[in-house]
This record gives structure tokens, C-alpha cells and sequence, in this order.
């Protein structure tokens, strides 16, 4: 069990390895939206007594990732489309704010797991379960991303804001006709990194990561779309939207070579 006697700096670590476990859990949906969590099973899994796991989960909470519904316990919070889209709206903009809090010097290890997660990203349709495969990859290649910035404040604000959208992923991946489009992007994506950090563009990081946020955030307009005629409209502005940064990134970086796929 949780060892009283250990310091205060081991009980943050021991906090944050359960807090993050969880956290990765829900974004890959292996708790998925309305899962019940036992803090009586967590505790016991973690060896760890109920005490921090409550803190975790009120965290998570917080976060928009769980609810806690008193006397009757604690679920993994449903995914709501819309409010999905007004964060990634939000993400497109907050990453335009790296390229004043970039590390200087960039750290070789920034390249050096780029290069790796790159040929990680081009074997996810040989994967036994390629949807998870992707999922993963996706949640790397944002905290490898954070290794670049010199700002705790902006990689708090990115995370919460990145982890509260990372469902998306696997809940739009369980349609395997997406599998392979959205692969093909997330590839692209790293090579687009890899390139501008082998070139030492660093201030064109931020410009790739817009127009890809941007690209995801059409393709989710259009998900929604299917799900919901009536937000035609939301959708033919996301089109719009998307052209024009697909343009301006072309201009501004020498890097990208995503288009949005149909």
C-alpha cells in the first residue's frame, strides 16, 4: 500500500504515474465513455490506497474526463462532438504561441524520437490492432512535441487542451474505411516535423502543427456533419476555413505537403 514515509516529491511521482495511466487509458478508449471506475479496483491495481485515487480522479474531473457522480460513483465522461470542435479551434491557436517559447538550442533527443516515431507511424496498418497503433502514435508525437517548448505554462495549457480532444481519434478510427486516410496524414505530419527539425526551421513547428490541427478539425466538422445535416452550415465554413490555412501554410513553411483528403 501507499507508503506514508516516503517523500513528497515520490507521492507527486506515484500521483502523476496513476493520474497519467488513467489518462492514457481514456484517450485510447480502453475505458470507454460511461466505463464505471472502481476506486476500491484502482487502488488495489496500483497498490496505492483510495486516497490518492480519488485525487486522481477528482483531476481528472476537472479535466473534463470523468465524472464523479456521488453515491452513485465515478465514469468515464461521453464525448461530445461539438465541444470537441471548439477545442481544436482553441488548439489551432494556442500552438501559434510556440514558436516564443521554443528551447534554445532544440535538444538533439527532439529529432532523435521524431526520426523513431516517424517508421513507428509508417508500420501502424501492419499492427495487430492499427486503430490503437494510431492512437498511441498520436499521443507520442504531442509529448515529444512539448520537449520542444520552453514554457510550463504553455505545455500545461497545450496538454489540457490536447488530452480533453485525443478521443477523438480512436472513437473516429472505429470505422476502418478512415484507418488508412488518417494514417497516411499522421505520417505526413512527422515528416513534416522531421524535415523542418533537420533543417533547424524551428519556428516552422508551429505553423505544421496549425495547418494539421486545422485539418483534423475540418474532418471532425464533417463527421458531424453526417451525424447531423442541420450543421451544414459549420461544415461548408470548416471547408472554407481549411483551404485557405492549407494555402498560407504552403507559403509560410517550407516543410507540409498534407492535403486534405476526401
Amino acid at each position: 500500500m501507499f507508503n506514508l514515509h516516503e517523500s513528497r516529491n515520490d507521492a507527486q511521482q506515484r500521483f502523476y504515474e496513476v493520474y497519467s495511466t488513467l489518462r492514457k487509458r481514456i484517450c485510447l478508449l480502453e475505458y470507454e465513455p460511461g466505463k464505471r471506475l472502481s476506486e476500491h479496483a484502482l487502488a488495489e491495481e496500483f497498490n496505492i490506497s483510495r486516497t490518492p485515487i480519488r485525487r486522481v480522479l477528482t483531476t481528472l474531473e476537472n479535466e473534463g474526463m470523468v465524472e464523479i457522480r456521488h453515491g452513485a460513483g465515478n465514469y468515464v465522461s461521453t464525448v461530445e462532438l461539438d465541444y470537441l470542435c471548439d477545442i481544436y479551434a482553441m488548439r489551432m491557436e494556442l500552438v501559434m504561441l510556440i514558436p516564443q517559447k521554443l528551447k534554445s538550442p532544440m535538444p538533439d533527443s527532439v529529432l532523435q524520437q521524431m526520426q523513431q516515431l516517424l517508421i513507428k507511424s509508417q508500420q501502424i496498418n501492419q499492427n495487430q490492432s492499427p486503430q490503437h497503433a494510431f492512437a498511441e502514435i498520436n499521443l507520442e508525437l504531442f509529448e515529444i512535441t512539448l520537449q520542444a517548448i520552453d514554457s510550463r505554462a504553455l505545455c500545461e495549457m497545450l496538454s489540457l487542451l490536447f488530452y480533453k480532444s485525443a478521443r477523438m481519434w480512436p472513437f473516429l478510427l472505429k470505422d476502418n474505411r478512415l484507418l488508412k486516410k488518417e494514417t497516411d496524414i499522421l505520417s505526413e505530419e512527422i515528416t513534416d516535423l522531421t524535415r523542418v527539425l533537420q533543417a533547424g526551421h524551428h519556428n516552422s513547428i508551429a505553423t505544421i502543427l496549425r495547418f494539421h490541427i486545422e485539418c483534423a478539425l475540418y474532418r471532425l466538422q464533417q463527421y458531424c456533419l453526417a451525424q447531423n445535416p442541420s450543421t451544414a452550415a459549420t461544415a461548408k465554413a470548416a471547408t472554407a476555413t481549411a483551404a485557405t490555412v492549407k494555402t498560407t501554410t504552403k507559403t509560410k513553411a517550407s516543410a507540409p505537403k498534407t492535403a486534405i483528403k476526401q
